[in-house]
């Protein structure tokens, strides 16, 4: 029973009773943070508040408020007072979605 459901999950490894299963699972799991790792991602595009306020027509208070539900992450820099965003995180939050 366990030679079967490890030939169905990974099927170019060899069934080998003396191999455990948690070696092919780590080498897997491995692989696929590496593979992850590798990809690479797209620079966040920071705007300030007060630009997204302008940009997307949102109150000052409904972009605070998003902040404090957590679905929008606040950034700041070093020497800097202001609060920036994720310019497509409002992006995904605005856009218009499927009605159910």
């Amino acid at each position: 029973m366990i030679a079967r459901s490890r030939r169905a999950r990974y099927p170019e490894v060899a069934v080998d009773p003396a191999r455990p299963l948690c070696s092919v699972i780590l080498v897997d799991t491995v692989s696929g943070i590496i593979r992850r790792l590798a990809t690479p991602k797209k620079p966040a595009d920071f705007i300030s508040i007060d630009e997204a306020i302008e940009e997307f027509g949102v109150g000052r208070a409904s972009v605070f408020r998003y902040i404090a539900a957590g679905k929008l992450r606040r950034y700041r820099r070093g020497m800097d007072r202001k609060s920036y965003i994720d310019r497509r995180q409002i992006e995904r939050l605005l856009a218009f979605r499927k009605e159910e």
